[in-house]
């Protein structure tokens, strides 16, 4: 069974025989770039010097980069990346809080074909264990793990082998020998190298971005 429901977006609601209901926008999907990144690029150009992403320092003022600063820094994390020789598709686990940072390495990762994984803050914050952490790298044999500060975390990811897994952190790094510093992943050129070019051209609307 289908029926057109007349609301402010025209859309149309199937009834399957199974019981589900699926619900269609009945307008097209507008023209979108194959790389979703090419936005990021257009706007730095468009709008060099307009702030784009913005946090709250240590002090409480606001903190933050221009599209031009932050293209040139996503660029410099995937080549930083490509650097690493990781598998092709290898995904990219990510622990922190909403912050610049968490979103340079996504960035970075999708425009070159990494998928990113997400993972909840308070799964290792306000866990006793980490378990939830632990299930999530094991059940998407995440190549690389990125956290935002390792005193925080690193006491529970220590209770388990963590060998051939990359670890990376925004701070408290040099405390842990497993730990590399999230800085060492900026590599000198703004631009994207050639090979890192090639993957981002590479990158399909079939792309997996995100897990």
């Amino acid at each position: 069974m289908i029926i057109e429901l007349t609301t402010a977006v025209e859309a149309v609601l199937e009834k399957r025989d199974n019981g589900d209901l699926l619900l269609r926008n009945k307008i097209k999907i507008a023209e979108y770039p194959a790389n979703l990144l090419t936005w990021l690029r257009e706007n730095a150009a468009r709008f060099p010097n307009k702030p784009f992403l913005q946090e709250r320092g240590t002090d409480g003022a606001w903190v933050g980069i221009t599209y031009a600063e932050a293209l040139a820094k996503v660029n410099q994390l995937s080549n930083g990346l490509v650097a690493l020789n990781l598998a092709a598709d290898a995904p990219i686990a990510i622990l922190s809080h909403n912050c610049i940072n968490m979103a340079l390495i996504q960035f970075a990762a999708m425009q070159i074909g990494y998928p990113v994984i997400p993972i909840s803050f308070a799964y290792s914050v306000r866990s006793e264990t980490g378990v939830l952490v632990k299930h999530i790298l094991d059940t998407t044999n995440a190549a690389m793990l990125v956290m935002s500060d390792a005193d925080i975390h690193m006491p529970k990811l220590s209770q388990w082998d963590n060998h051939g897994r990359r670890l990376f952190a925004f701070a408290n790094s040099n405390k842990y020998e497993d730990v590399a510093d999230f800085g060492g992943l900026f590599a000198v050129e703004h631009e994207l190298c050639d090979k890192a070019e090639k993957w981002f051209t590479a990158v399909t609307p079939d792309t997996l971005a995100k897990i």
